[in-house]
Order: structure tokens, then sequence, then C-alpha cells
């Protein structure tokens, strides 16, 4: 009986070849879709990953839209499971604990572009309207940071009753304020303009210097006070 030769599996050796080049190079000659790809090696054993990260990818748009998007629409897509969207969203919930946490203590916020940078960093993956504050010494370093109010897409509201009295309990001379508008540009609007304004008052009866209110969106950030829209309250 004659016996028929094997067919030469396309695939062999293919998740241990893109395992030795991220080894080597890490994500930075991978694409995004080979990216997506590797990750999820670890949550189908077998499965053809690359047509799966090439569909979410045609479906969102990109890797940053895969990661982010809501569980409900990643279950839409066919063979998507929910260890799948477990772990999309565990990657995006990890960038965004970096962000929001990071180890660096006593930035100086001195220079614009070093404050814009700062917030930037911490704000650029919300997806909802967020309100930080930064605690600074005398000397315009930063002693803590904290996000005070999150809202929608469009809108958040502040309880400045309850924001004097955090600043008053943090026992700092200055501040400085940041928020992000997710689906809009950097473009102070009146009622942000309005809200420092009335902020940096109360906060100048207090005996505190309300330094600057940063806006970031689309990646970018603005210094209020760089744009003119601020003049800062000195205690």
């Amino acid at each position: 009986m004659e016996t028929k030769p094997k067919k030469e599996n396309l695939h062999a050796g293919h998740r241990e070849r893109m395992r030795k080049k991220f080894l080597k190079s890490g994500f930075t000659c991978f694409s995004e879709h080979e990216v997506l790809e590797f990750m999820l090696f670890y949550v189908y054993r077998r499965r053809n990953t690359n047509e799966l990260s090439h569909m979410l990818i045609n479906r969102f748009g990109s890797l940053e839209n895969v990661l982010k998007a809501h569980r409900s629409e990643l279950l839409s897509v066919d063979g998507v499971g929910e260890c799948c969207v477990t772990f999309l969203n565990s990657l995006w919930g990890l960038l965004h604990y970096f962000h929001m946490n990071p180890t660096e203590k006593g930035v100086c916020m001195k220079d614009a572009d070093a404050r814009c940078e700062f917030f930037r960093s911490r704000l650029m993956l919300e997806q909802n309207e967020t309100v930080m504050i930064a605690y600074l010494d005398d000397s315009y370093c930063v002693e803590h940071d904290a996000v005070i109010a999150r809202g929608t897409p469009g809108d958040v509201h502040i309880c400045l009753q309850s924001l004097m009295r955090d600043i008053l309990n943090m026992h700092c001379n200055v501040v400085m304020l940041a928020h992000n508008h997710p689906k809009g540009t950097t473009m102070a609007s009146s009622d942000d303009i309005r809200l420092t304004r009335e902020i940096g008052g109360l906060c100048q009866k207090l005996g505190i210097g309300l330094a600057d209110h940063v806006i970031v969106a689309d990646g970018k950030a603005i210094s209020m006070i760089e744009e003119g829209l601020y003049t800062e309250n000195m205690h």
C-alpha cells in the first residue's frame, strides 16, 4: 500500500520563531497585528492567532482600539470568548495603571513643558473626562497627585467644597489642576476658564497658590497659563 507523504505544516515552529524574535528585539520589529498575534498566543494554545489579530484590527482600526474596546463589542467578533476579552481588557488596564501610578517622585513643575508632560502621561488613556490635582512643595516639586473626579466622555462635575477640603488636608502651599477632553481638543472651553478662575480665587483666600491648569487631549497638553487664559494666584 502506497503511503501519502505528509503535507508540510506551514505553521510549524511559527510560534517559536515569533518568541525568539521578541526575545531578541522586543516589539520593535513587530507590526501591529504581529504584536496582537503574539499576545494572543497566551490565550489560544492552538488557534491561528494571526488570523484573529487581523480580524480584530480590521474591525476596530488599531491595536489601541482593540485593547480599549468594550467587552460587548469584543464578544461580537466571531470566535472571541470571555477569556480573550478579559485578557485584552487587562492589558489596557495594565497600561492605564502604569500611567496613573508612575514611580518617579519629586518631579519639578516650574517649567510648563514639564507639567504638560506630567499630566499628559497620566490622562492620555482616560476614556472619560477626568480631573487631577498635583500637590507641590514650595520648590514646585510634586509631593502627591490624585484623581479628584471622573465623569462621562463629554462632562465631569467637581464638588468645590470637597476639593477645598482635600487641598487644606494636604497642608501644601501650591497646587496644579489638570483635566482631559477625551473626545475633543486641548482648546479650553468657557466653563474651563470660568471654573479655573473660581478655584484660583478660592485657593487664594486660603493662602494657597493655584499655579496652573493643564488640559490634555489627543495625546497633547496645553498650559492655561502659557495660553494666557489664567493668571497664577500666588499664596
